[in-house]
Parts: structure tokens; sequence; C-alpha cells
């Protein structure tokens, strides 16, 4: 090994620790999202479709309601594009126990039978939905179920949860999840022959609670990568309610969606965040770069990371944002009627 590589692999080493992964005690406000060309068109707060089937509802029963507690997750920077140059963070989120998971979706579920009725909507008993023929036989799971990360599902561990007084997990649709099923036993299908005939909509509620987010730089063109982590409790983007009014086509205003389109977060911390990487990874990881470097290819960083909830201000810091965001839903509801 000539001198000039290993100088050459020490110096690079030494300008990627230098920006690599590191975490913050402090709340990171998940990045606003956006699309379009360089990102420049930022998404409203809550994005519709099918605004005609809120049209003249003064009346729904409840298909479904849920949350979904992300518990671990993966976020990533990345300089260039070739091997290397990537920094990256797993987190797992621990001190949630499915007591807490449960009491904050029966507290955000009743929030959202409340605000209903104090706009003025009429909700309708479930028995006159779960007792009817179509309905009866709709794909459900048992709450709560944990949906671990794969390639070919989520990116995150979620636990989602149905309120007590539903008892089951119903998956429509354009839900946050994993799929309901296909064909007739889907609970999409399912209420909107029910909505048909019946002539009343079905509404589905999902939400998801994430529980950390990032600050980050890299790109195509970066020579280097950068990440630095925090907790942030926020109901994620797509979260939101479908309304089922009958049955889909090209031509139908039946079916209708109100989503949020940037994340509601908490300003307030819920737990502290620790570095849980061994030295023995972090001597192995070294190790690999250096052959990485000597090889041609860039080097990569990867930390683990512990954020440990104290109950108490998790439950506070999800109840205030999830009754905002079935405010904020309801108000353009509302509105649309």
């Amino acid at each position: 090994m000539s001198i000039f590589k290993t100088l050459s692999a020490a110096a690079i080493l030494v300008s990627i620790s230098a920006c690599g992964v590191n975490a913050t005690q402090g709340v990171v406000k998940p990045p606003a999202q956006t699309s379009g060309p360089f990102g420049m068109i930022t998404h409203d707060d809550i994005t519709t479709e099918g605004d005609k089937a809120f049209s003249g509802v003064h009346k729904v029963v409840i298909g479904a309601f849920k949350v979904g507690f992300i518990t671990a997750k993966e976020e990533q920077e990345k300089a260039g594009t070739g091997m290397g140059g990537r920094s990256n963070a797993v987190l797992e989120l621990q001190g949630l126990t499915p007591a807490v998971m449960q009491e904050i979706t029966d507290k955000a579920y009743s929030d959202l039978l409340a605000k209903l009725k104090a706009d003025g909507y009429e909700v309708v008993d479930r028995a006159q939905l779960t007792g009817s023929t179509e309905f009866a036989k709709a794909t459900h799971e048992a709450s709560p179920l944990t949906e671990e990360s794969s390639f070919f599902g989520s990116n995150n561990d979620v636990t989602y949860v149905a309120p007590k007084d539903i008892g089951k997990l119903y998956f429509f649709l354009g839900d946050t999840g994993p799929s309901g099923g296909f064909g007739f036993d889907n609970p999409t299908t399912a209420a909107s022959t029910f909505a048909e005939q019946a002539k009343l909509p079905v509404l589905s509620v999902s939400y998801t609670l994430d529980f950390a987010s990032k600050n980050g730089s890299g790109g195509s063109f970066a020579s280097t990568s950068a990440l630095e982590v925090g907790q942030a409790l926020s109901v994620i983007p797509g979260s939101g309610i479908n309304l089922i009014g009958g049955a889909a086509g090209t031509f139908s205003n039946a079916n209708g969606s109100l989503k949020l389109g940037q994340a509601i977060t908490s300003p307030d911390a819920f737990g502290e965040i620790e570095m849980t990487t061994s030295e023995t990874m972090k001597v192995l990881e070294t190790a690999s770069n250096v052959a990485g470097v000597l090889l041609g290819a860039g080097t990569n960083q990867s930390r683990d990371f512990s954020v440990k909830a104290d109950p108490a201000r998790y439950s506070s810091g999800a109840g205030g944002i999830l009754q905002k965001a079935n405010g904020d839903l309801l108000q353009r509801m509302q509105a649309l009627r």
C-alpha cells in the first residue's frame, strides 16, 4: 500500500466523519412536502379529491378508525450517484406500551365523534353497517396489528390500533397501511355497496403517528452527505378521511377524500434520543470505508439510535396533534358540505 493512498483514504474518512450522522435532543420538524421540478411546488396543508362527494352530506356512519404508531424507521441522505456517500440512521422508539397506544386511539376517536356532532353531522350507529350482508363479509384484522418493514411493504415498523368501540381493523383503499384485500371482500367494495343501497355515506379515518425526523444535506451533485436526526411527534402526510358514498366510476361523484398534505407536528419533546451503535461496529465500518476508498469507492456512515419516550409526554403530544388533525379535516369537510 503506498503512503499516498493511505493518506488519501485517511483524509477522506476525516472529511466524512466531520459531516456524518448525528442526533439532537431537540425537536426536528419534518421537512415540507413538495413536488414538481426542483421541489418548487409546496403541497397544501390539506389535499382534497372528489369534492362533490361531501356536498349535501349530513348523515354518516363510521366504517373504520385507526391510528398507526411508527416504532422503527430509517432516515438517509446520499451524495453522488455511485457507491458510497451515504449517511444512514436507524431509529427505534421505546417506552410506548400497547395500553398507551390504545388510550391515545380511544381519545382521538371520541374527539372525532364529538366534533362531527358539533359540526351538525348525524353519526349513525355502526350496527347498521356491520349488520349488513355486504359489510359483514369485509376483510378485517385483529387490533392491534404490527406491520414490520420489508422490501415489498412498508419502510417502517408500524402498529395499527382500532378504538375499543370498533375493535377491528379495516383497511380501506386510500388509507395509510396495508392493503385491505381484493374483490368483494375488500372493505371499500363492501362499503360502496352498502352506501349505494342505504343512501348513507361511510367514513374511513386513518392516521399515522411518526416519532422522529431529520435535517440533512446531500444530492446527486454533492461530494459528501450529512444527517442529523431528532424526535418529532407528528401526524404524517397522507393521513386523513375517505368518504364512500356509493359505486366508483368515471362519472361518479360518490366518493372523496381529505388528506393531510403537510405533517402536523407537536412542538414539544417527548423523550430522549441515544446513540446505540457499538464501538465495535464503528471500527468495522471504518475498516470497510478504508478498503472502499482504496478501491475507488466512496464512504458510508450508519448509526443506530434509540428514542426513549416518556409515556405521559408522548400521550399529551399525540392527543394534541390528533385533535388538530380531526379539527382541520372536519373544518374542510364542513366547508365542502
